[in-house]
C-alpha cells in the first residue's frame, strides 16, 4: 500500500516528538512491505535522515533559519508532488495545511492542549475545525487525547483509532556523571500547563533535600528571567538548579544518574520521558493528570498536579525507602515492555487496510 506523508511536522522541527513518531512509525511500516514516502522537499529535522532516501522526496540541501521563503517553497514543491504522484492514502501530520485531494485522509491527533488552554495561547478554541472536516480518520495516541477529540469536535467514535506511542532512546554510552550531589530530573518545556514551578515550590519546603539534593532540567531552553525571580522568591540558591541540552545520550545518562524523573504536567496527550526514563532504571513521580496513568500505570508514584505536599510526599519516600525505589524500578521495567514503535506500526497498518 503507497501512503503519502506530507512535510508539516518535519518543516516545523528539527527534532521533537512528533516528527520523532512518523519516522519510528515509518521505519516500522517499510518492515511491514508498506511503501510509504514522505513529501518533505525543504527541512532540517534530524531524524529524517534514518530513513532510505527511496522513502523520500526530498532535495538535499540545508536550510538556515526557518523563514517564510523557505516555508513557501517546501510548500509549494510539495503541492506539485501530491497532485503529480500515484498514492493509497494521505497521512497529514499537522494541522495546518490540508492538500486537496480525493484520496482519503488520516490525521495523527497528539493532544488538545490549544483547545484546553485557548485562552492562554491567544486562539480560537476550535483552531483545527476547518481540517478535521477534510479527515476520514483521526488516529490519537491516547484514550484521553481520543476523549477530548470527541468532547471539542464532536468526532464520531467509529472515526477514531488509538495506537500508543513508544521510547526510542537506547543507549550503553553512558557519559560521565558531572553533578557533585544527587539530582531529581526534569525533562522538556517548563511553559505553561507543564507546571515546572511546582517542583520548585516543593524543593523550596524540603531543607533537608535542598542541603543534599540538586534539580536538573534537560531541555526547554535556558531560565528566562521570570524564573529566575521566582528561584529568588523562593530562596533558592540558583547554583543548586541547573539546566542542560544535548543528545539523546547525554539524556540517557541523566535518567541512569538521577534520583527519579519528575513529571509533573498538568496535560499532556501521552508522556513519552515517562517510557525513556522506565526504559533506563530511572523511578518516576508523575501527576496524576489526563493521558499520563495510561502511560506509566502502576510504575510511577503519582500526585495530583496542583498538589505541593503530594510531590513532596512522592519525593520524600523515593528518597528514604530503598526498598520502595527498587520496586519502582523493576515495575517500570516491565511497564515499558507494553509499548513499542512495532505494536504502534502494526495497528496503523492495521487502519490502512480499511482504505485499500
Amino acid at each position: 500500500m503507497k501512503i503519502i506523508y506530507d512535510n508539516q511536522i518535519f518543516s516545523n522541527q528539527v527534532v521533537g516528538g512528533p516528527s520523532r513518531y512518523f519516522v519510528e512509525l515509518i521505519k516500522e511500516l517499510i518492515k511491514l512491505n508498506n511503501t510509504p514516502l514522505i513529501v518533505s522537499p525543504i527541512d532540517n529535522n534530524i531524524y529524517l535522515e534514518e530513513i532510505n532516501n527511496k522513502f523520500k522526496k526530498k532535495i538535499n540541501f540545508k536550510v538556515g533559519k526557518k523563514n517564510l521563503l523557505t516555508l513557501g517553497l517546501n510548500k509549494l514543491i510539495s503541492k506539485f508532488y501530491f497532485f503529480s504522484l500515484n498514492y493509497d492514502l494521505y497521512h497529514l501530520t499537522y494541522y495546518d495545511n490540508c492538500y486537496t485531494t480525493k484520496k482519503p485522509k488520516v490525521i495523527t491527533v497528539y493532544d488538545l492542549i490549544h483547545e484546553k488552554y485557548f485562552k492562554e495561547f491567544n486562539l480560537d478554541q476550535y483552531p483545527k475545525k476547518k481540517i478535521f472536516k477534510e479527515i476520514d480518520h483521526f488516529l490519537c495516541i491516547s484514550n484521553n487525547t481520543k476523549k477530548d477529540l470527541i468532547n471539542y469536535y464532536g468526532i464520531d467514535d467509529k472515526k477514531i483509532t488509538v495506537t500508543y506511542l513508544a521510547n526510542s532512546i537506547i543507549s550503553d554510552n553512558l557519559s560521565k556523571n558531572n553533578f557533585d550531589k544527587p539530582f531529581f530530573l526534569f525533562v522538556g518545556s517548563r511553559k505553561r500547563y507543564k507546571n515546572f514551578n511546582i517542583i520548585l515550590e516543593a524543593y523550596s519546603k524540603m531543607p533537608e533535600v535542598i542541603k543534599n539534593y540538586d534539580i536538573v532540567c534537560f531541555g526547554g531552553g535556558k531560565f528566562i528571567m521570570q524564573e529566575i525571580q521566582f528561584m529568588k522568591k523562593l530562596s533558592l540558591n540558583l547554583e543548586n538548579i541547573h539546566h542542560m541540552e544535548g543528545s539523546d545520550e547525554v539524556l540517557s545518562s541523566l535518567y541512569r544518574y538521577a534520583e527519579a524523573l519528575i513529571y509533573p504536567s498538568k496535560y499532556e496527550g501521552f508522556g513519552i520521558p515517562i517510557l525513556e526514563a522506565m526504559s533506563m532504571g530511572c523511578p518516576v513521580i508523575s501527576s496524576n493528570s489526563s493521558s499520563l496513568p495510561e502511560v506509566y500505570g502502576n510504575a510511577a508514584l503519582n500526585f495530583f498536579p496542583d498538589s505541593v505536599d503530594g510531590l513532596i510526599d512522592c519525593m520524600t519516600k523515593i528518597i528514604s525507602d530503598s526498598e520502595l525505589k527498587k520496586s519502582q524500578i523493576k515495575k517500570g521495567y516491565e511497564r515499558v515492555k507494553n509499548f513499542s514503535w512495532k505494536k504502534c506500526a502494526i495497528e496503523t497498518n492495521e487502519l490502512y487496510k480499511r482504505f485499500s
